[in-house]
């Protein structure tokens, strides 16, 4: 395997690179396993670097882009649009490698239909924040996925959740479901909102799922 990805989300443990990064900074020796420091664990914007072996850890990554960065053999933070320019055009949608946390199994979330398929045994709700600010919810839709003779068949879904800040959705153009390789879904899979519910903090959506895996992505309204 190429490295050992070792996080800490408390800097004051890690001499090598003791400043608190501004994003998540994932370093990978080449071709040989070998620790990995200026670390932060969770989710969010992150840059993933690749080091020759035995040369000191690139920590100005944790503040600073790729392309200021000397003696990488690869880098990646930010991402371009697939336009066919082959020019450096950040993507409007996903303009920044974000690390996603583990996937939300969405039957030990939903409680409506218990005990089957539901089974509301989760304690938490996982999301990430990417670096334009957008909010990423990964669900593994598994557990209540539908198959006629092998074929998947949308199921509806009815969602609600409350956020301890405002959480305002005005229109559906806000929200939007993805691949894990940043796709967007046809437009039956994306969420929309419940016009009629006018609680700042709760907003419910409607959707329809019939892949394993999917990303909900929610951008606030500027």
């Amino acid at each position: 395997m190429p490295g050992e990805a070792e996080y800490s989300s408390d800097p004051s443990i890690d001499p090598v690179c003791p400043v608190q990064p501004k994003k998540h900074v994932i370093v990978l020796g080449s071709w040989h396993a070998g620790e990995v420091q200026c670390r932060s664990f969770g989710s969010g914007p992150a840059t993933i670097a690749v080091t020759p072996a035995g040369t000191p850890l690139p920590c100005g990554l944790a503040t600073a882009t790729c392309g200021s960065q000397s003696g990488l053999l690869a880098c990646i933070d930010d991402l371009y649009s697939a336009d066919g320019t082959c020019q450096p055009n950040v993507d409007e949608t996903f303009g920044h490698f974000t690390a996603l946390p583990q996937a939300n199994d969405y039957s030990s979330v939903c409680f409506a239909d218990s005990p089957v398929p539901c089974d509301p045994s989760a304690t938490e709700l996982r999301g990430t924040v990417d670096a334009a600010g957008n909010l990423l919810l990964p669900f593994n839709w598994q557990g209540i996925l539908v198959n006629d003779a092998g074929i998947p068949v949308p199921r509806l879904l009815r969602g609600t959740l409350r956020s301890p800040l405002g959480f305002n959705i005005p229109d559906a153009v806000f929200l939007a479901s993805y691949t894990p390789e940043g796709a967007k879904l046809p437009p039956i899979f994306e969420p929309t909102a419940d016009p009629s519910v006018t609680d700042p903090n709760v907003i419910t959506l409607f959707g329809s799922a019939d892949a394993p895996y999917t990303i909900l992505w929610v951008h606030p309204p500027r």
